[in-house]
């Protein structure tokens, strides 16, 4: 099985590898990278608008199903299209994936 986002692609087994990792990242607790590294990658970059920023491949931004800190990133390949949601203190995330690339694919992955 492939998987698209970023277009990186592997099973979804191994998305939810890097999922958790995410999760561990933003728990402080150790992961396969350096913590120096590691918090790079969910940390704010950029700034977008007054409730969300970009940090190195994440959107991050504040939910009440999340109870605060949400993590999602989205993405297609041209043939696969997936959205993968972090919520760091619920310590949850979840992904959804198509076989749709075009925009009722994407759609079809957003709730």
């Amino acid at each position: 099985v492939n998987n698209s986002s970023g277009r990186a692609h592997m099973s979804l087994a191994s998305w939810g590898r890097v999922l958790r990792e995410v999760l561990r990242v933003e728990a402080g607790a150790p992961t396969i990278a350096a913590a120096t590294v590691a918090g790079q990658t969910t940390s704010p970059a950029v700034t977008l608008n007054a409730t969300t920023s970009y940090g190195m491949g994440w959107l991050i931004s504040t939910r009440a199903w999340a109870n605060g800190k949400v993590l999602f990133h989205d993405g297609s390949n041209g043939a696969n299209h997936s959205l993968a949601f972090v919520a760091p203190v619920r310590k949850v995330a979840f992904l959804a994936t198509t076989n749709g690339f075009d925009a009722p694919g994407g759609q079809s992955t957003k709730a």
